[in-house]
């Protein structure tokens, strides 16, 4: 499973765990996706990439209450000093964590290479979530998924980040 990637006499295997959102699947809070052209050219071109939604893992349906973390930022929910809560105020942080943990366990198994996470999500985003004002305002942070993979030393990049991985001719640049 994944895409051999031959650099300097050495094979790789190369599996992407990607967002499922961003791969065209309608998953987010309000039934769409946020299809991103770069991530799915890669797809496209036989990288192999394992979609995930970690909120749909955590048992959350589509579409749902726009969610935010409340208090603090991914680290801050883990440590029990922050929650994930919906606009009306329900409680989803245990939701979050489940997700996450259901993903982190699929993840270890297969030896994922890297995973490309949107932004601004309450799980995903790995630099910049939204505040929990639910106004669009962005602070930085990491979501939920995001800093327990960074935790546990996984590679992390955005959507915005994508130009930055390259796998022409077996090379594996900003990797």
């Amino acid at each position: 499973m994944g895409a051999l990637i031959f650099n300097k006499g050495v094979v790789f295997r190369l599996l992407l765990a990607v967002s499922a959102c961003l791969l065209g699947i309608p998953c987010r809070y309000d039934g769409r996706a946020k299809v991103n052209d770069e991530v799915l050219n890669l797809f496209l071109s036989g990288v192999e990439v394992l979609p995930f939604c970690p909120e749909c893992w955590g048992g959350l349906g589509v579409p749902r209450e726009p969610a935010e973390i409340v208090g603090g930022t991914g680290k801050e929910v883990w440590e029990g000093k922050a929650k994930v809560l919906t606009k009306s105020g329900k409680d989803l942080t245990s939701q979050f964590k489940l997700g996450a943990k259901r993903v982190l366990e699929v993840c270890e198994k297969l030896s994922v290479s890297l995973f490309v996470l949107k932004e601004k999500s309450p799980s995903c985003g790995i630099s910049l979530i939204y505040d929990g004002s639910f106004t669009g305002r962005v602070k930085h942070g990491m979501g939920v998924l995001a800093y327990i993979l960074k935790e546990k030393g996984y590679k992390l990049k955005n959507e915005l980040e994508i130009n930055n991985i390259c796998f022409k001719k077996g090379d594996i640049n900003g990797y």
